[in-house]
């Protein structure tokens, strides 16, 4: 009397729950019955490992299985690092004007993923407090912010990033910017032009205040202001987003708090890369 007998072989499955992989030694697709097998968890960057489950269970790594029937192992890996958080507009000595509009920039990362920015601003000063302007949106880098009063030199950003474990990280502006009252910069009638434009001076030279008009043929960041014969800036009369449409600002000949000394200057608009300049004679 004779018998033969077939060994029978087994297959064994593997899952993550987290960031990490499994290595396997041997690495066979099937195991024959009573062969052992090693389980090695390895974890990602800025994860480590917890637990196994399945026919593998508890802490112990490696691990070894008996393969005796179809198996499965998975290995568990929390995520240990915090997101990386970097504020980079407005960054320091900004101006915008209730009303306006201003481009808040981020750059968030996580060695998982970022689920979620807030944006916080504090209008006392690094030292806050902050109030909440936008919780939980997508990390997109940026968000355009209509600002609102009160108004205030001492104003902060801070972003604050999120990741999937619950990690948090805030990053705050490196200097002040400012939220200027309503815009002195005064709406003109008449269609929008079909270029950007600044016209000449009323009245050149001036005594006590002049008018400065230019137009806008879309939306755009405007900058205005007086320079002197260096191209140094004297006055900054507009730094904001406006509207296509055509505008007038009228100043006073001061700057910094004082009237600038008699003598040209001139009076240079920047938009969307393009500089006009105009010649202005200040004659108090």
């Amino acid at each position: 009397l004779s018998a033969s007998f077939v060994v029978g072989t087994y297959t064994l499955t593997t899952d993550l729950a987290g960031s990490g992989s499994i290595t396997r030694n041997p690495n066979l697709a099937q195991y024959s019955a009573g062969s052992s097998v090693q389980l090695t968890a390895v974890p990602g960057q800025g994860s480590v490992f917890v637990e196994w489950f399945g026919d593998a269970d508890g802490s112990a790594n490696p691990i070894n299985l008996t393969m005796d029937a179809d198996k499965t192992a998975t290995a568990t890996f929390a995520d240990t690092t915090r997101p990386a958080a970097l504020v980079l507009a407005p960054n320091g000595g900004e101006s915008v004007t209730v009303g306006g509009l201003i481009s808040l920039k981020w750059k968030a990362t996580d060695n998982v993923g970022v689920t979620a920015v807030d944006l916080l601003l504090s209008r006392h000063g690094t030292a806050g407090p902050f109030d909440t302007l936008m919780a939980g949106i997508a990390n997109t880098g940026s968000y355009v912010w209509t600002a609102t009063g009160p108004t205030t030199p001492m104003a902060v950003l801070k972003v604050r990033a999120h990741d999937a474990a619950g990690h948090t990280t805030d990053d705050i502006s490196n200097a002040l910017f400012t939220i200027n009252g309503t815009t002195g910069v005064e709406p003109l009638s008449g269609a929008p032009p079909a270029a950007l434009t600044l016209e000449p001076a009323q009245p050149n030279p001036m005594r006590d205040r002049v008018r400065i008009a230019f137009g806008l043929p879309a939306a755009a960041r405007v900058r205005l202001e007086i320079v002197d014969l260096l191209g140094r800036e004297v006055a900054s009369l507009e730094d904001d987003t406006l509207p296509a449409g055509r505008f007038a600002f009228d100043w006073d000949g001061r700057g910094a708090g004082r009237a600038v000394p008699t003598g040209m200057y001139f009076v240079r608009l920047e938009v969307g890369g393009r500089r006009l300049v105009r010649r202005l004679v200040v004659a108090h």
